[in-house]
């Protein structure tokens, strides 16, 4: 389900970030249609919010080293002789 897909460069008023106190209208969409998980982006999506299940908000802070480190798990590095890390993904 996708909410405001217009294009609105004044966003409607409100401070464009994704924060926890702009995300009230996703909580009630989420919960009014059973869904487990909610996702916000600004205007050009360089920030994100997310609510769980219960309708907490998730710090993207929060988000990235679980999922880094999930990511993590099927990478393996090699040193090139640049001195760079080169990432390859396992097959």
């Amino acid at each position: 389900m996708v909410l405001h897909t217009n294009r609105d460069v004044c966003f409607g008023g409100h401070h464009p970030a994704p924060a926890d106190e702009q995300l009230g209208e996703i909580e009630l969409v989420m919960k009014r249609n059973a869904l487990p998980l909610g996702l916000a982006t600004d205007g050009d999506a360089d920030r994100f919010g997310v609510l769980d299940e219960g309708g907490d908000f998730l710090y993207p802070n929060e988000l990235i080293a679980p999922y880094r480190s999930r990511c993590e798990a099927s990478w393996t590095r090699t040193a090139r002789d640049s001195g760079r890390i080169q990432i390859h993904r396992r097959h």
